[in-house]
């Protein structure tokens, strides 16, 4: 029973020590815009864009502990887009993926967020 609790308590305590890590926001802007509706399409790119835009923050994200491999990529560009979105951002330019290293290694992608200009 007690190394059961002790095993328990282990388990819960890395989950939330390493899956819920938050993100890392850097505004570039005082400018504040409202948060996009989560259905908005957020660009993501490794490159640059041809048109006009204002760059926002600087956004870092990691996956959740316990995201399979075949799907962290796509667990990253989902947190890049939800972050850009409460920033009022609708592209997240420059992106790059990388392993973060600390106690563990960690996968992570930072990228700028943007508001094209119409």
């Amino acid at each position: 029973m007690t190394t059961r609790l002790i095993s328990a308590v282990c388990l819960l305590g890395s989950a939330l020590l390493f899956g819920c890590r938050t993100p890392q926001v850097a505004r570039l802007t005082s400018d504040i815009y409202r948060a996009l509706p989560a259905d908005t399409a957020i660009r993501i790119t490794t490159g640059d864009l041809t048109q006009a835009y204002e760059e926002i923050a600087i956004i870092s994200v990691s996956p959740p502990a316990f995201t399979a491999n075949a799907r962290v990529l796509e667990s990253l560009n989902l947190r890049l887009r939800e972050e850009a979105a409460l920033l009022g951002a609708n592209a997240v330019i420059r992106v790059d993926y990388d392993m973060q290293q600390g106690d563990h290694i960690v996968p992570a992608a930072t990228g700028t967020a943007v508001r094209v200009r119409p």
